[in-house]
């Protein structure tokens, strides 16, 4: 599975790329640090996952929106520390949402769900029978801080929310 990471982080894409080159069958194509370089990327890359920290730029619905247009396979998943935009990102169109504070596995888990579900499918960016779900959303708190993707103090997270 071909993956781009975006996130304004460079801290963050470098763990992400760490994290991912360990496992099997997982190939990193490219990297973006805006959504000009997340634009241009995807189709450049083949991309058939992508990693998406939430709050790369301004208007990310529409953001995701455009790429769902533009590339109709390619699967999302929304990377936060804020459990809030959990809704708004699978709303938009996303397969998962995990908060960055979480452990690795979460991650790992959601992009085996994306990998399994594209290879019912026997083809690549056929993107027929989608639904947002909440697998791979975050139910907690944790720490991918070990990774380095927490990015600091985490935002708090509102106990009405999700």
């Amino acid at each position: 599975m071909r993956i781009m990471v975006a996130d304004h982080q460079s801290k963050v894409r470098f763990a992400l790329r760490t994290l991912l080159v360990r496992q099997p069958g997982l190939e990193v194509v490219g990297e973006a640090d805006t959504v000009e370089e997340l634009l241009d990327g995807v189709g450049a890359t083949q991309t058939d996952l992508l990693l998406l920290h939430w709050r790369l730029g301004d208007e990310m619905s529409e953001v995701l929106s455009t790429l769902k247009q533009v590339c109709p396979g390619l699967h999302v998943i929304v990377l936060s520390v804020r459990q809030e935009a959990c809704h708004d990102a699978l709303a938009a169109g996303a397969e998962a949402f995990v908060c960055k504070m979480d452990p690795p596995d979460k991650l790992l888990a959601a992009i085996e769900g994306v990998r399994a579900r594209y290879s019912q499918r026997g083809q690549r960016r056929d993107g027929k029978g989608r639904k947002p779900s909440a697998e791979g959303r975050s139910e907690g708190k944790g720490g991918i801080e070990i990774l380095g993707l927490g990015g600091g103090t985490p935002e708090p997270v509102p106990q009405s929310g999700l």
